[in-house]
């Protein structure tokens, strides 16, 4: 049985249009900033102030076409298969979609959560292919940048991984998980020079960016932004910002650090499961409640 990808499952729900819903699930996790950080020598620490820049999502399915009702509709039963792990069910519907018109969110989907299974299946090759065919159509996300470099990395191919990954950070500077693999990718290739720069400039944006989840005076724009760039990241100190904005002034940053704080485990913690158990019985906010409290019975099912 394959493991569950959850870059797939995450991406998968982003852009499907035909889930309003958008649920959550659990975001990659990496152990490439610890190998980076063991690695690299240690940066000099400089104050840096805080400067956000909100950016559109890592991912806009509004920049993208809605797909036909039989893309939809695939993409549904899909969904179904993956989450009854019957992966072979699952890689024949994709197969089906990406064979499908128009050029749509929902095929841009299949074709990433196909390559990704290609991927578990230790088949980059198939992968790469597949990931060459979909950038020929055009199109310029982050997600297919950064899934191609992951499979060159697997093939060994490291001058086309580091590309793919500069690529990535040029169509979204702030993805944060690519910035991190990349000065991972240069350390390896021996440009030792470039690893550190690059994972100084990782650092100081987890630094700026936790700030904004900190700061009582950061707009709600400024921290829904933060929450989704922190959504597709492992790393402590980012974690601890997630933590940090349960309290929150705007509901809808409560609701979504709930969501995030329930995905990466954070609420493992005696004092994170207290805070939620608090925020279920005294938020003014019904919808924040309730999310509190459906965070509470799910970890009581881990």
């Amino acid at each position: 049985m394959k493991p569950l990808n959850v870059f797939l499952l995450l991406f998968f729900l982003v852009l499907s249009a035909c889930d309003e819903t958008r649920e959550k699930q659990e975001p990659v996790r990496s152990p490439v900033v610890e190998e980076v950080k063991k690695g690299a020598e240690k940066v000099p620490q400089k104050k840096v102030e805080i400067e956000v820049e909100v950016r559109r999502e890592i991912t806009d399915p509004n920049a993208l076409k809605r797909g036909s009702d039989e893309q939809i509709q695939l993409l549904v039963q899909a969904k179904s298969a993956l989450f009854n792990d019957d992966w072979d069910k699952a890689d024949a519907i994709f197969e089906k979609i990406v064979k499908t018109e128009p050029l749509s969110g929902e095929k841009i989907t299949a074709y990433i959560a196909l390559a990704n299974s290609y991927r578990d299946s230790k088949k980059p090759k198939k992968a790469v292919a597949l990931l060459k065919e979909l950038s020929l159509l055009g199109e310029k996300i982050a997600e297919v940048q950064f899934v191609l470099a992951r499979s060159y990395a697997e093939l060994g191919e490291s001058t086309a991984s580091i590309k793919a990954y500069e690529y990535t950070i040029k169509i979204q500077p702030d993805y944060l998980q690519a910035i991190v693999e990349l000065a991972g990718a240069y350390l390896k290739a021996g440009r030792k020079e470039e690893s550190e720069k690059m994972f100084y400039e990782y650092e100081k944006k987890i630094h700026n960016y936790s700030k904004v989840l900190e700061s009582d005076v950061a707009t709600k724009e400024e921290q829904l932004q933060v929450i989704d760039v922190f959504n597709f990241l492992d790393d402590e100190r980012a974690n601890k910002a997630i933590v940090h904005a349960l309290g929150s002034r705007y509901p809808d940053v409560r609701e979504s650090a709930i969501s995030l704080v329930r995905d990466f485990r954070l609420s493992d913690s005696k004092i994170v499961l207290d805070k939620l158990k608090q925020i279920k019985d005294e938020d003014p906010d019904l919808r924040v409640r309730m999310m509190a409290k459906d965070a509470i019975l799910l970890i009581g099912k881990k």
